[in-house]
């Protein structure tokens, strides 16, 4: 899945802010388009770039960095939706169903859904196949992009209480206390992060029944065309509305108006 320029705009600049020499790293990766801000980035590039950024920083906390810093600009739309929404619940809703549209890994490589459990809410981050050497950055990002990103909705932090993570406590763990401030568990089954419940139908600060149906209007638009139509993704979103009640072939069939085979 390709970015686009508005992110790694962002990206250089923040990686500036690191001592890196961003000039000569535009130079190598040819980014000279960058002020055209839907100007598509591949996914080759996005990850050159993420590669030579590890390795001239020697941060391995890198992605937790790049997520709890990440510019409201870089949603674009999606941003406004979120904060337009009623309350978090709804904003959650909305966010999971255009995860793909920032671009990078989100909603391609790594999955993000909610749950409710025992009284606490939960995201689950899910991770295929591919990423590799990416893996850690990319899952770091995700959860610290949720804590901003909430941050932004709510006009205050998430009221985290537990983080599970499926893998084991990395050299930059100091990190964790002062972005997620919860008891963490390292070497999990699955990746969850939990908080109360309670913040899930608060009224938002900035909540506009009518801009948010205008965001997710263009939001949905953005992300179909990324997808250029794939139904798997499609189908993806149907579940992740509901996870506990996916639809049937034959109402998937219906909603995605396609013929369901004989």
């Amino acid at each position: 899945m390709n970015t686009d320029a508005r992110y790694v705009a962002w990206l250089l600049d923040f990686l500036s802010t690191q001592g890196v020499d961003t000039q000569s790293l535009a130079q190598t990766h040819r980014l000279t388009d960058l002020e055209q801000l839907n100007t598509p980035i591949s996914r080759a590039t996005h990850r050159a770039l993420l590669s030579d950024a590890l390795r001239i920083t020697g941060n391995s906390g890198l992605g937790l960095e790049l997520g709890f810093h990440r510019s409201l600009a870089t949603y674009d739309q999606l941003a406004y939706l979120l904060m337009s929404s009623s309350t978090l619940r709804e904003a959650t809703e909305n966010g999971l169903r255009y995860q793909n549209y920032p671009g990078r890994f989100s909603g391609r490589e790594i999955i993000t859904t909610f749950s409710e459990i025992d009284g606490q809410g939960c995201y689950q981050v899910s991770v295929k196949e591919g990423l590799d050497a990416f893996r850690l950055l990319a899952v770091e990002d995700v959860l610290s992009s949720i804590m901003t990103t909430v941050r932004w909705v709510l006009g205050r932090p998430l009221p985290v209480t537990k983080l599970r993570c499926d893998y084991p406590m990395p050299p930059h763990f100091a990190a964790y206390k002062a972005i997620f401030n919860c008891p963490v568990q390292f070497d999990a089954p699955v990746i969850q992060l939990f908080f109360d419940a309670t913040v899930l139908d608060q009224p938002l600060p900035h909540a506009s029944p009518q801009s948010a149906r205008l965001y997710a209007a263009l939001c949905e638009e953005k992300s179909i065309a990324r997808q250029q139509g794939d139904v798997a993704w499609r189908l993806c979103q149907l579940i992740i509305h509901d996870p506990a009640n996916p639809p049937s072939m034959t109402d998937a069939a219906d909603i995605l108006h396609c013929s369901p085979a004989p």
